[in-house]
């Protein structure tokens, strides 16, 4: 996907990983979400949970958060504190607006679910996380046929 091509993403420990290598997953997942969002807050944790199951099954999966966080110490606070291993794009990395620009995010949380050539499965995996938890993988699979 053109948007985060040649990025170097995040993770929690502060590693750096190259975009093209989440490319090799058989979906992904943009996480828009904050800190100072309440309900990304409770989101996160579920979403943290059900993606470490994911993980543990054995599928190939990744998730990359896209932060509207207010600064980059809250930024990395709210990464490190609650969200799970997965990947984020640095702190106010012009590719945030283009995703949100692309993916027509008005709000938080969001989570938008592609097949590696960044075709949309659903722009309604929040909700996909909160009815059914670690089997919306299996969903969103089912749906990228």
């Amino acid at each position: 996907m053109d948007l985060i091509e040649n990025i170097q993403l995040v993770r929690k420990d502060g590693t750096q990983v190259s975009s093209s290598e989440v490319f090799s997953k058989q979906l992904i997942g943009f996480y828009f979400g904050a800190g100072w969002c309440a309900p990304c807050r409770i989101f996160t944790t579920l979403l943290a949970d059900a993606y470490n199951q994911i993980k543990r099954d054995g599928h190939e999966f990744e998730i990359i958060y896209v932060s509207s966080d207010q600064n980059v110490q809250k930024f990395q606070s709210y990464f490190s504190e609650l969200h799970g291993d997965w990947l984020a794009i640095p702190f106010r990395h012009e590719a945030i607006k283009a995703l949100r620009q692309r993916f027509r995010i008005k709000g938080v949380p969001v989570l938008v679910i592609i097949r590696t050539d960044g075709t949309v499965i659903t722009d309604e995996g929040r909700a996909d996380i909160q009815a059914k938890g670690v089997h919306a993988f299996e969903h969103w699979i089912s749906q990228a046929k």
